[in-house]
């Protein structure tokens, strides 16, 4: 009986998601630079959208080896969203839940949870597959 989860879902599911931060970094990267260049958003953007962009190749070209460098990266970026949403959460003016940001804060803090346990669960399958 085939598995329910394959290796090869997880890789889909984390090649959309590296995607959609592709797309988000790509539209910073674009309001950094236009109307009024700002530098440092425009960097910020650019070096993230590059390390996305590395990622979503490594993940469509050649899935069996960088699980390890997807893991690490992407594992670090969901801690530090995690973090970053506990902080600004933290904050009483963030204790309504109806208002637009604080829905924005948990969607993104459930999220990051959400893809580094896809990342766990596709590093840790992609290792067992290799054993076999």
């Amino acid at each position: 009986m085939k598995p329910l989860i394959t290796l090869e879902f997880l890789r889909g599911m984390l090649v959309a998601y590296v995607a959609y931060e592709c797309y988000i970094f790509g539209c910073g990267l674009w309001i950094g630079l236009f109307p009024r260049l700002q530098l440092f958003s425009a960097g910020a953007s650019a070096l993230a959208l590059a390390v996305y962009i590395i990622l979503f190749l490594a993940l469509l070209f050649r899935p069996a080896r960088p699980a390890k460098a997807v893991f690490v990266f992407l594992s670090l970026f969901c801690l530090l969203q995690i973090g970053s949403d506990v902080y600004w959460l933290s904050y009483p003016v963030n204790a309504v839940a109806h208002r637009p940001l604080t829905i924005q804060l948990y969607r993104s803090l459930f999220m990051s949870i959400a893809v580094g346990l896809i990342v766990y669960v596709y590093y840790r399958t992609s290792q067992q597959q290799q054993k076999v």
